[in-house]
């Protein structure tokens, strides 16, 4: 399967509308698009290339098509790919008609994996593989076939242009994948890099066990951190700092629980007699027979499901007619989604409408169950709070073959997306939505926030007063860095961890009220390593460290003050003080086994600083010379070709 399909994914969510649509519109578009230059004149000269206007008109029906597809972006300008065209033909990079059949039977692969993907989400586990692989293809291709038509293309010509654009990507795919093979100076200094391998001893020295020393800030301080860091997300920032919060909303809803309802609901002898005579003609003496015994459960089970559906379609309708009655008489909004709310409006009381419900069920059924549960958030909830909701945090909304968590509905509230379909907005109540034991609600958003810090740093004044004490305590741990690594060269790290300092008496568990000495850490510039010390800095400067060693002799000979670190970790308010105890370096058997992976590492590294894309209107000019003849060139490829000249 082709890789650089995955990336055009979009293409195979739309596939089928896409197509129609090209199918339908593409007719009255092309008409519309212009010939642009005369069939026989020059529209471009690529180096002494000519490129007629005719292959420039052939050139503007290509990129549509592939633009419908959704393979190519619709802002890409015309001169942009014909030099691109340009360009992997003279590499010889293109296919012919064969090449791109094979990219539509690709893309039909991929759009039968995610059609069977979403029937497998849906609970259907009997696909007919191959079938659905066969109509993909054919449907994909009916679709292509009839769009090429509409733009007055065959086949072929349908068939070349996505060969083309196979090929524009091959050149994109060599120039990434980078050189094939390194020098063994460059594999030497790659492999070291990347392999060298280090194990150390350290203990993590917290800001937290420190803070509860650091006297509490004054409101002054308070507010002047806010300030600092309230543009800055959590987890970002220098010190990790930062309190622009994420999307989240004060909330309510109501449980209909099924489950208990279904302990509730009253069983009536006869009508279990009756319906085991009914599946048992002839059975007179049902009352006392084994049969009737072993079955007995499951019709009983039966009649509790049949009757709680039964009162739950009856809550459901209650609630949403109570909720009709809150707002028949509101406007809405244009796209008719959304009521106008007046500003004194008060959302439907769930407190209310759970009497109403169980009164309801009542009156209709003749059957008693206890009140549906009313849960009200009036603290802020954000999306990791919302999914941990009891019961109603796996709660869902099914819209086609997708499910949408009540997380993720709470937070479409029009007040905080705008651009959602869904209906949600502040003080109305939604639902009902269900979770897998078939429990429904309704909810009812109170009040959402888009991302951004509180509106006041009192909102959050123990969040600060907490992340002011750690980032003083940090700052103290950072001066005595150097101290800490004195004595850690001293009396080994060991002296470090048992000092009393840093002991704290309110951790519930006893066996972390001193840090602890973690031994033996595999550690490189590339692999995972414990999160609390996990940082780019940590790594280089154990690893810059370590390779000064001799890896001819035991690390335990080298002297304390050359393996001993103390290295502090702003972004987790932490001091790391390590042992280096072993060096591994990488040997040349292991260079070679590896160097296929050492040549992409070597790639990846060449372009991680790349600022100039090659692949832009403006590079193509740098790069070929390009004359036009019968037009002037367009004030885009101009706009592009100055700011190039400018960086």
């Amino acid at each position: 399967m082709l890789k650089f399909l995955r990336k055009y994914n979009r293409w195979i969510l739309v596939v089928g509308g896409a197509l129609l649509m090209v199918a339908f519109l593409l007719p009255q578009t092309v008409s519309q698009m212009g010939r642009g230059a005369g069939e026989g004149a020059t529209y471009m000269r690529i180096n002494d290339t000519k490129i007629t206007g005719a292959q420039a008109n052939r050139a503007k029906y290509e990129q549509y098509i592939l633009e419908q597809l959704g393979l190519m972006d619709k802002q890409t300008n015309l001169d942009t790919w014909i030099l691109q065209s340009y360009e992997a033909a003279r590499e010889g990079l293109i296919g012919g008609p064969e090449d791109g059949q094979r990219l539509l039977r690709d893309v039909a692969n991929l759009v039968a994996q995610r059609q069977a993907m979403q029937a497998f989400q849906s609970g259907i586990r009997d696909l007919d593989m191959s079938r659905l692989v066969e109509n993909a293809r054919s449907g994909v291709e009916q679709m292509a076939l009839q769009s090429a038509a509409s733009a007055h293309m065959t086949s072929d010509e349908l068939y070349m242009a996505l060969a083309k654009f196979r090929g524009v990507n091959r050149v994109e795919s060599l120039y990434r994948a980078g050189p094939g093979a390194l020098s063994i100076q460059r594999e030497a200094i790659e492999g070291r890099h990347n392999f060298d391998q280090a194990i150390i001893d350290y203990v993590y020295l917290n800001s937290e066990r420190l803070a509860p020393k650091i006297p509490k800030p004054d409101d002054a301080a308070l507010a002047e951190l806010f300030a600092t860091y309230k543009g800055v997300k959590q987890g970002e920032g220098e010190y990790g700092i930062g309190y622009t919060l994420p999307p989240r909303v004060k909330i309510e809803w109501i449980a209909l629980d099924r489950t208990e309802w279904e302990k509730q609901i009253p069983i009536d002898p006869i009508e279990v007699h009756k319906r085991f005579l009914a599946a048992n003609p002839g059975k007179a003496d049902a009352a006392s027979s084994p049969e009737f015994e072993t079955a007995r459960p499951g019709i009983e089970a039966q009649i509790r499901k049949e009757k709680t559906d039964k009162i739950l379609a009856e809550a459901v309708r209650t609630i949403r007619g109570e909720i009709a009655k809150s707002t028949m008489r509101l406007e809405t909004a244009a796209a008719g989604e959304y009521f106008v709310l007046p500003p004194d409006w008060a959302a439907p009381s769930l407190e209310s409408i759970r009497d109403t419900v169980a009164e309801r069920i009542k009156t209709t059924s003749g059957i008693s169950v206890t009140p549906p549960t009313v849960t009200v958030m009036n603290s802020w909830q954000d999306r990791t709070a919302l999914f941990g909701a009891r019961n109603i945090g796996r709660a869902y909304l099914t819209r086609g073959n997708a499910r949408i968590l009540f997380a993720d509905l709470s937070l479409r509230a029009k007040e905080i997306a705008p651009a959602n379909d869904l209906g949600i907005q502040e003080r109305v109540p939604f639902g009902p939505i269900e979770d897998q034991s078939g429990n429904m609600y309704f909810f009812t958003v109170l009040a959402g926030r888009a991302e951004s810090p509180p509106d006041s740093w009192e909102e959050i004044r123990d969040r600060l007063t907490t992340d002011y004490q750690r980032l003083e305590a940090f700052k103290q741990l950072q001066a005595d860095a150097p101290s800490l690594r004195q004595r850690a060269i001293a009396s080994g790290i060991e002296g470090i961890a048992n000092d009393r300092t840093f002991l704290d008496p309110e951790a519930i568990d006893p066996f972390q009220r001193i840090p602890k000495v973690a031994r033996d850490i595999r550690i490189t510039r590339q692999d995972p390593i414990p999160f609390d010390i996990d940082t780019p800095q940590l790594r280089n400067e154990v690893m810059d460290t370590a390779e000064k060693l001799d890896p001819l002799k035991p690390v335990s000979e080298a002297d304390a003050a050359v393996t001993t670190l103390a290295v502090p970790l702003p972004s987790k308010l932490a001091v790391a003080v390590i042992r280096i105890t072993g060096f591994m370096p990488m040997t040349v058997e292991k260079m070679r086994q590896r160097d296929r992976e050492l040549a992409g590492m070597a790639a990846q590294d060449a372009f991680k600083d790349l600022t100039d894309d090659p692949f832009t209107l403006a590079s193509y000019l740098k790069r070929y010379r390009v004359d036009t003849e019968e037009r002037k060139v367009s004030e885009q490829l101009a706009k592009e070709a100055e700011e190039a000249a400018g960086k």
